[in-house]
């Protein structure tokens, strides 16, 4: 079992589940389930990622949340909990 993940981390890694190249990321979307932060805390993180230039406006991907993206799943996968029920 994991534990809540760092909600800005959660936010840009619920918009990037969203892409195509998100999507083809096996477990992804499994995994920011379990490790959601709590449902009044979501928005927080969100606009927080925005604030913070990894989301825009529209919260989408900026550049910079992609490559945030693309190494949280990297660091992600190689934790001991990826994959697990």
């Amino acid at each position: 079992m994991t534990g809540r993940m760092n909600g800005v981390t959660w936010a840009v890694l619920d918009v990037y589940a969203q892409t195509l190249e998100g999507q083809s990321v096996e477990g992804l979307r499994k995994h920011l389930r379990r490790a959601a932060p709590l449902k009044r805390q979501q928005n927080t993180a969100r606009v927080t990622a925005a604030g913070l230039g990894a989301l825009d406006e529209r919260g989408t991907l900026t550049p910079q949340g992609l490559t945030a993206a693309r190494a949280a799943v990297n660091r992600l996968r190689a934790g001991p909990h990826w994959g697990q029920p």
